[in-house]
């Protein structure tokens, strides 16, 4: 990749969209290159029309990698076969690395719409390799990590697909951030993890624009699964309004697929047709269009259609083709649904076999039991089973589940809880502590990583030793507990068995975030004293630093707000709380000192002053400039 980047470049990997269509306005004569870039801007701020239009043009001028982002433009807008044929216009080994990247990703998506899941790993396993050696890696990165996830939860490996969404959060911001914590969200619901998905979702935000709409599908998903089926219904619906609005045709499709399942599980047979018409509509590639198959031999199940079973065998092959073995697994439950539904009990018994064939090339994931909720005659069938079946085992499971709560407490002092029951190892509480808390915001390190964070040089000889006799005690005090270790990355993380994990440094940050003064006050109740106060380790104090510099800089905001509107008795409060955060605070200590004077006067503002100015004098043994001299003297 050219060290001289191109300026509308420089701007969307930053994410910067918006920007960089204001930086192709301002051009006078633009390139083709120009024009590549500026099309991938308007595809990103939801105008895929008017990117189509200007990466043809940048196409015809002769900037031939714009037929990547224009495979892209063609896929979004329903039309994924001549995406596929734009890509192929491409020579990929004439493309400068960079490219190469982007292309081999494009095509790894293609793959997957058309359900080639292996093909596409492939492509986006050289997609990522690609990136790694480019000066752009930590844009590049997220993307294609956010794909790889899709094709592994696709193949109902959920597990890897979250190690890959892990990796690539780490470099991730913007659109590309509630992309990632999508998927991840996502991931846990299909793994029956529903505590964990909604907190993903809920951190993800309430958003619009680009991005909105698939979060709102997975949203959906999970309230379905959950049994919110009215609430399930309404995301799924302001998912495909949305989704239509900005052209996102994929998204529009699974959204009225939703719609339809629910209708269906309902009985509203006439809103499910509606809802099955408008997904049946949208030209759609082979796995999408074995979905649509599956929703239309679900109601006709409902409307009581023999051809059900003829479709829904179809249907379910489909999917064994693709390997697609989640939706085989599901075709197959809906396949006992109507064999039972019209009394052909051997091939319901069939049907039940082959969705256990399907679990079972899952690797035993739960994923397919979770739609037996759409299936009553079938979760009827085998509950009255003498010997319970692996699916039902599942679904029992997803019903039973109310996970543990796992606290760290790291402000002021460290306490581990369990549903509020204190746990305390054997070895350093500090210290298994920091370890804990340094992986979870950390994942995926290795050994020499950890020991250098961790263990200050006087443990050096020692710290293998300690290191390893921290993981034991984590996991004997906290049952599910466990730091494993990754064999092909060579590296740990946190494994909480199903726990919720809540670590205050987390909770008070997400606070912080466009903080008002509501949110402020929360923030400073939670903020109980320095970070891991017992630790000096380089990343501790960092993190330290950050958390305070966070609480100063929001509580500066807020205070001169206040103090710009006369409420002098509030910025005396808050600034006081806040001085216990970081007492040698210059505007702080300055606005304290003039909401004083404003509300009691000036002799007790000289008092305040002289109050501050003996804590500098102790302290530092020298004046702020602000505080050598004012007024008040």
């Amino acid at each position: 990749m050219n060290k001289e980047l191109n300026p509308i470049l420089e701007l969307v990997l930053r994410g910067a969209y918006a920007d960089g269509l204001t930086a192709y306005s301002r051009i006078q004569d633009a390139s083709a290159t120009d024009e590549r870039w500026a099309g991938l801007c308007l595809l990103n701020v939801g105008r895929p029309l008017e990117a189509r239009a200007l990466l043809t043009r940048s196409l015809g001028r002769g900037c031939a990698p714009a037929a990547i982002e224009l495979a892209t433009v063609y896929r979004q807008l329903g039309e994924p076969e001549l995406g596929r044929q734009t890509l192929q216009t491409l020579n990929f080994s004439e493309l400068i690395t960079f490219d190469r990247s982007l292309a081999e990703r494009e095509w790894g998506v293609s793959q997957m719409a058309f359900g080639d899941l292996r093909g596409a790993y492939e492509s986006l396993e050289r997609a990522w390799n690609l990136a790694t050696q480019t000066d752009a890696e930590w844009a590049l990165l997220p993307g294609i990590g956010l794909t790889l996830g899709y094709v592994c939860m696709a193949q109902g490996a959920d597990q890897r697909a979250l190690h890959f969404v892990t990796q690539a959060l780490q470099h991730a911001e913007g659109l590309r951030l509630l992309q990632l914590q999508t998927v991840a969200g996502a991931c846990y619901t299909y793994a029956g993890r529903f505590y964990e998905a909604e907190a993903t979702f809920k951190a993800a935000g309430d958003v619009t624009g680009p991005g909105a709409p698939t979060l709102l599908y997975h949203r959906a998903v999970l309230a379905r699964y959950r049994g919110h089926t009215r609430d399930a219904l309404a995301l799924f619906q302001e998912s495909a309004q949305q989704a239509r609005q900005l052209e996102e045709a994929e998204t529009e499709c699974y959204a009225e697929l939703g719609i339809c399942a629910v209708h269906c599980e309902l009985g509203e047979t006439r809103q499910a047709t509606r809802a099955l018409a408008s997904a049946s509509a949208i030209h759609a590639p082979a796995r999408i269009g074995a979905l649509v198959d599956l929703r239309r031999g679900q109601l006709m199940v409902r409307n009581g259609e023999t051809a059900a079973i003829e479709l829904l065998s179809v249907t379910m092959k489909r999917f064994g083709d693709l390997l697609l073995h989640r939706e085989r697994g599901w075709a197959a439950l809906h396949l006992a649904e109507a064999s039972l539904t019209f009394l052909r009990m051997r091939e319901a018994a069939e049907a039940l076999e082959e969705a256990h064939l399907a679990r079972a090339a899952l690797r035993a994931s739960p994923v397919i039991a979770l739609e037996l909720r759409a299936v009553p005659q079938v979760l009827s069938f085998m509950q009255a089973e003498t010997q319970p079946q692996d699916l039902l085992l599942d679904w029992r499971a997803f019903q039973e589940h109310r996970p543990l709560v796992l606290r760290i407490q790291t402000f002021g002092g460290v306490r581990l809880t369990v549903d509020g029951k204190p746990v305390r190892p054997n070895a350093s509480l500090d210290k298994c502590t920091e370890l804990l808390v340094y992986l979870l915001l950390h994942p995926n390190q290795t050994r020499e990583q950890i020991l250098a964070a961790i263990f200050p040089d006087k443990y050096a000889v020692n710290a293998r030793i300690y290191f390893h006799l921290m993981r034991s005690e984590l996991a004997r005090i906290v049952d599910g507990l466990t730091l494993p270790y990754d064999r092909e990355t060579r590296t740990y993380r946190v494994e909480a068995g199903g726990m919720i994990v809540r670590l205050d440094l987390q909770e008070l940050k997400h606070t912080l975030y466009g903080a008002r003064l509501e949110e402020l006050r929360t923030a400073l109740e939670k903020y109980t004293g320095p970070f891991l106060p017992e630790s000096d380790t380089d990343w501790v104090v960092e993190e330290r630093t950050t958390v305070e510099w966070l609480i100063i800089r929001t509580g500066l905001e807020i205070l001169e707000e206040y103090y710009q509107q006369g409420d002098d008795a509030l910025c005396m409060d808050l600034a006081e709380r806040l001085l216990q955060v970081e007492p040698l605070n210059e505007g702080i200590n300055t606005l304290l000192i003039r909401a004083t004077e404003r509300l009691k006067g000036a002799v007790t503002a000289r008092h305040t002053l002289e109050r501050v100015r003996k804590r500098f004098r102790d302290e530092v043994g020298e004046l702020p400039t602000a505080l050598q001299w004012t007024p008040l003297d």
